[in-house]
């Protein structure tokens, strides 16, 4: 409450304490009163409004109080290292304001203490991600409903113990879930604890923090040989022409393949025989050269016979959503993966850690390859010299074939063929 405006004020001959007479309202015979206290305390004048007769309040309540906010003072003058004692009205309404928020935020953090994990994966976490992680919010669903929540999806945040997140990783173990997913899984489950944190629902330590990650050996030493890559990019050639282009530029300038699924025809300079691939995976825009003559070649038909603003369209014109299954299928029907461990199968994406791998078995130097790359630091190109290429010209002209006729894509020589 503000201090009030002494205005038609009068001494009722009490030491601090004033009345104020209401114009019109009455109590009893006599206008209603209303009791004010004013003091000089630690050098500031301080004014207080006690209350009206009308509601109860008597001129010795007013003397009391201004008692009691001089003895207050005192005391606070005497004590000054310990909590400060009200002195005027307002230091009681501010005491007041303060205690009431106090109450209601035990009364949130109780009922906060009541919301098991799954609850607010449901109902906060998922709102939240759905709006900042589209792609992976469906990927975040299934590692929860089937290996989180069973384990600890109806306990509570206080309950949760690091045994219970060993104890997933124990059951993801058993069910033959390779160290990558484990990691992922756990990695959702630390996303949701933070989230949880930030939102003022729990204060507790992360327990998942004290649960080691499996460790997961990134490095690929499967890639495509070039016998494997003529069979696999022939039958592309002859069940989809546009997947057996994207592999041409993914093997050739170690692009993603959500890197071209998304590529206009605006960010490609055929003259200057590159392409900017805007916002990528890694947050930046990232510049590729068109090295060889096989994707010049291959980029100059699909221009000249173009009908969508992307480079390689869905059917009805627009961006890809995903990897055509023909890719998948193909590897499979040519048994390139038969008796292989699944984390040496070949793949689309294995086109870009093919461009890496070769780039190195030609004799570029790990720190060039780094460059190349975009790696922040040589020990992630010893790694993941497949992730995050940042496509160097005079690199990737080790690339170009010396077999065939290479300035014309596969796909189109066997057109030229069979016509």
């Amino acid at each position: 409450m503000s201090e009030p405006i002494l205005k038609d004020v009068h001494k009722t001959g009490e030491p601090g304490v004033y009345y104020r007479e209401h114009p019109t309202r009455k109590n009893g015979v006599k206008f209603d009163r209303q009791w004010i206290i004013r003091q000089t305390l630690g050098g500031v004048q301080r004014v207080s409004v006690v209350g009206w007769m009308s509601e109860g309040h008597l001129i010795g309540d007013a003397m009391n109080k201004a008692a009691e906010y001089k003895s207050n003072h005192k005391w606070n003058q005497q004590n000054p290292d310990k909590p400060r004692r009200p002195i005027c009205r307002q230091d009681e309404d501010d005491a007041a304001a303060l205690l009431a928020a106090q109450i209601e935020r035990q009364r949130k953090q109780e009922a906060f203490e009541n919301v098991t994990f799954a609850d607010f994966f449901n109902d906060s976490y998922l709102p939240i991600q759905h709006s900042n992680k589209k792609k992976s919010i469906g990927r975040e669903q299934v590692l929860f409903k089937y290996h989180l929540e069973p384990v600890i999806g109806n306990l509570t945040f206080k309950q949760i113990q690091s045994l219970h997140i060993e104890r997933i990783k124990k059951n993801m173990v058993n069910k033959g879930q390779s160290p990558r997913h484990i990691q992922y899984a756990l990695a959702v489950a630390r996303q949701i604890w933070t989230t949880a944190v930030k939102a003022r629902v729990t204060n507790l330590q992360n327990p998942i923090k004290e649960v080691k990650s499996p460790k997961v050996n990134n490095k690929k030493d499967r890639f495509f040989t070039y016998e494997e890559e003529a069979l696999y990019l022939d039958e592309l050639a002859k069940r989809s022409p546009i997947t057996h282009d994207m592999a041409v530029m993914s093997l050739d300038t170690g692009a993603r393949w959500s890197e071209l699924a998304k590529l206009q025809w605006q960010h490609v300079n055929l003259t200057a025989e590159t392409v900017r691939l805007i916002d990528t995976k890694a947050g930046d825009d990232r510049t590729l050269h068109l090295a060889t003559n096989r994707v010049r070649a291959m980029l100059q038909l699909r221009y000249d016979e173009r009908q969508s603003d992307f480079v390689f369209p869905a059917t009805d014109g627009g961006q890809q959503e995903q990897v055509n299954r023909v890719s998948y299928r193909v590897i499979k029907e040519l048994g390139f993966n038969t008796g292989k461990d699944r984390k040496h199968w070949l793949s689309f994406h294995s086109c870009r850690h093919t461009c890496a791998s070769r780039l190195a078995m030609a004799g570029v130097p790990l720190y060039t390859i780094k460059d190349v790359l975009g790696h922040h630091t040589i020990k992630t190109t010893e790694r993941y010299a497949h992730l995050l290429p940042s496509a160097s010209r005079e690199a990737l002209e080790l690339l170009e074939r010396t077999t065939g006729d290479n300035t014309i894509p596969l796909h189109r020589q066997i057109e030229k063929t069979s016509s």
